[in-house]
């Protein structure tokens, strides 16, 4: 049985990087744990997995109160400030606006891409976006992850884009925003077939 799991998520694998386009170097986990691929264009990605609201430093956290931004192609979410400790002090970073566009048709994505301005004077540290696909049902279906940019950046607007085509699944298309090491926020889109 062990050796037909073995099986199936080497041929579902081989179905991911031929449905992606790409020639990665794939990691495999344990057959009940997710697939990882990296690509050189798009990075890490992930197949599968479910979701959790439990710990935010994960890939694969959804807060509770999650909900899409009715079908558009374009979309803001606002991503409320936070505290980090900082050599025994609390610091407070200030609110910001994440931005989340979708070109393409239907379950075709030509090109994605997330942008996170703070609307005040400040610093973001540590942080990262996501692109993450969920079927109908909520479930993980892709997390492209980010490089995370491990230092303090003040006065920026953090960007990041996948200019390669790829298709996703009938569900939700998120932007994320990780910061700090924790979840901080997400834009999605409706994806339709």
């Amino acid at each position: 049985m062990l050796s037909l799991r073995r099986s199936l998520a080497s041929a579902t694998l081989a179905m991911s990087l031929a449905f992606v386009g790409t020639t990665a170097q794939a990691t495999t986990g344990t057959p009940n744990n997710p697939v990882t691929v990296t690509d050189p264009e798009l990075g890490e990605i992930i197949e599968g997995g479910t979701t959790q609201s439990v710990d935010p430093t994960r890939y694969d956290y959804v807060p509770d109160e999650s909900q899409p931004i009715a079908a558009s192609a374009w979309g803001h979410q606002a991503i409320g400030g936070y505290s980090i400790s900082f050599k025994g002090l609390s610091l407070k970073i200030p609110a910001g606006t994440l931005a989340h566009d979708i070109q393409g048709g239907s379950t075709y994505i030509r090109r994605e891409a997330a942008q996170y301005v703070l609307v005040a004077s400040a610093n973001i540290c540590n942080y990262r976006i996501d692109f993450q696909n969920r079927d109908l049902r909520g479930r993980i279906v892709r997390t492209y992850t980010g490089n995370t940019v491990n230092k303090c950046a003040r006065l920026v607007t953090v960007v990041r884009q996948i200019r390669k085509p790829f298709h996703v699944q009938p569900g939700v298309q998120c932007a994320r925003l990780y910061a700090g090491g924790k979840f901080r926020g997400e834009q999605c889109h409706n994806i339709v077939k």
